[in-house]
C-alpha cells in the first residue's frame, strides 16, 4: 500500500481523519490481519458520544469493524487488487 486515506464521520464533532490509522497500512502488504490492525487505530482516533443511537464502546467496534471491510473492498476493487 502506497497511500491510504481514511476519512470517519458521524464519530466525532466533525469529520475525521484517522492519520494514524493511514500510517499503519503505508508501505505494507494488503492483509486480513493488517485491516484489522487498521480498523483498531481508526476506533482509537475516533471520538463518538453515547446517544439514542449508541454507546462509546459500540461506535468504537463499529468502526473497527467497517474500516476493515472498507479497507479489503478498496483493495480488491484497485487494480491487481487481492482478497
Amino acid at each position: 500500500i502506497e497511500e491510504a486515506r481514511i476519512g470517519m464521520c458521524g464519530v466525532g464533532n466533525r469529520t475525521l481523519r484517522a492519520r494514524e490509522a493511514e500510517e499503519v497500512l503505508r508501505g505494507e502488504r494488503p492483509t486480513a490481519d493488517l485491516y484489522e490492525r487498521a480498523g483498531r487505530k481508526a476506533a482509537g482516533e475516533s471520538d463518538p458520544i453515547d446517544d439514542a443511537r449508541g454507546t462509546i464502546p459500540y461506535k468504537r467496534d463499529l468502526v473497527r469493524l467497517l474500516v476493515a471491510r472498507t479497507l479489503e473492498k478498496a483493495v480488491v476493487r484497485t487494480e491487481g487488487g487481492v482478497k
